[in-house]
Parts: structure tokens; C-alpha cells; sequence
């Protein structure tokens, strides 16, 4: 996952969005929670916005280097004429395409945004190309952001609050509706194979049921 580090969370909601629509999960936190979020996280790789903070960007970047090395790719947004030292991996001017420079900074993180191949499920990089049991599973953006999302996770669950910060960048909805779109894709899925495609793991989350990834 990619951790995105701002003060001012939404002003980003829009690239966050498109960043998703391109197969990149991001959890978003302030500054003073960051090392939280890398040290319990599945973190591949950070993004420092130091538009307005450059002085807590550099303190952060050498924290996570003393604490992380070279194992964490880091890039940091900068301003047009912003100098700094910071020991970061990419320096994203606004001159530049940030949405593709962001790609091309997550794909040297060895990030994958093409499909997601499990044992009886493929998860395209948009819903049209989703697969199940060898048949064509169609679902909303929504809901393939969701399956995307635990299928990238496999076999591990992913909490209801992870999948809400994950796969709704813009904030816009709830855990009832979280649960009713696993719902609607486990109805959908239930068309191909009766069975249950989501499991609720107690206090854990929501995972591919026992089979999919590997052979049971």
C-alpha cells in the first residue's frame, strides 16, 4: 500500500481517486502518525507532501531512512523552486504530471497494477476484466475496488476500516454500505458458485474464503 503524508488531507482527494482507478491503494495520514502507520501497515512505499511543510518533510524522511534504510521508498511533492537535501528517492515538482509521476514512483516500488491471478479468481485492473471460477464476474467500481482490495491482501483479512480509507478516497461512505456492497458482490459471485466469495473473519475482517487463493 502507499502511504500518502499531508496536512490537508482534501485537497487530495481527487488524485488519491484517480490513483485508485489505476489499481493503487493509499491510506492518507498527518505527519505525527506516519511512523504509526509504517511501523502496523502494509506499507510499499510514501509520499511526503511538503508543499507547505517542507521542514517536517525533511525530519520525517530521515526518521523513516534511520529506521527503514533503503527498504522504503520514499518521494516527497515539492514546490517549483522549493530546495531541500532530503534523502528522498523522487522530488515531484507541479511542473511535472503528478499522476504519472506518482505511477512511475510506485512502479519502482515494484508496485503492480496489472490483474491479480489467485487460484479460481483473476481481478482485472477494471471490472470488466474480472474473473471467477473461469466466468466473467461483473460488478460496480465500487465493488471491485473492494475485491481488488482483499484479493491484493489474500490470504490475509483487511478491516472494515481499512477497505473504507482504501477504496473511498473521497470519503463517501459507510460501514452499512461497506457490508452491503460485500453483500452484492457475494450475490453476484453466488451465480457462478454458491458458495461465498467474502468471509467475515471475526474482529479481523474480510477475506477470499478458504480455497481460492491455493488449493484447499
Amino acid at each position: 500500500m502507499l502511504l500518502w503524508v499531508t496536512e490537508n488531507a482534501d485537497k487530495h482527494r481527487t488524485t488519491l481517486q484517480a490513483l485508485l482507478e489505476k489499481g493503487i491503494f493509499t491510506y492518507v495520514c498527518p505527519y505525527e502518525t506516519a511512523a504509526f502507520y509504517c511501523d502496523k501497515k502494509d506499507i510499499g512505499g510514501v509520499i511526503l507532501d511538503c508543499v507547505s511543510a517542507i521542514g517536517l518533510g525533511e525530519r520525517l524522511c530521515a526518521q523513516l531512512r534511520q529506521s527503514y534504510t533503503e527498504k522504503l521508498p520514499i518521494a516527497a511533492l515539492l514546490t517549483e523552486n522549493a530546495q531541500t537535501s532530503m534523502l528522498a528517492d523522487s522530488l515531484i515538482r507541479p511542473d511535472s504530471e503528478p499522476i504519472q509521476s506518482i505511477l512511475t514512483f510506485c512502479r519502482s516500488c515494484g508496485w503492480q497494477t496489472d490483474p491479480i491471478t489467485l487460484y479460481h479468481l483473476t481481478v482485472g485492473a477494471d471490472p470488466t476484466q474480472n474473473r471467477y471460477m473461469g466466468q466473467r464476474l461483473r460488478i460496480s467500481k465500487s465493488a471491485h475496488a473492494i475485491l481488488r482490495c482483499i484479493a491484493y491482501r489474500a490470504p490475509h483479512p483487511t478491516s472494515a476500516d481499512d477497505l473504507l480509507s482504501l477504496c473511498f478516497p473521497q470519503k463517501q461512505a459507510s460501514e452499512k454500505q461497506l457490508i452491503a456492497t460485500i453483500h452484492e458482490i457475494n450475490r453476484l459471485a453466488a451465480g457462478i458458485d454458491p458458495r461465498p466469495l467474502i468471509v467475515c473473519e471475526r474482529e479481523k475482517g474480510y477475506r477470499l474464503r478458504n480455497g481460492i487463493c491455493h488449493l484447499s
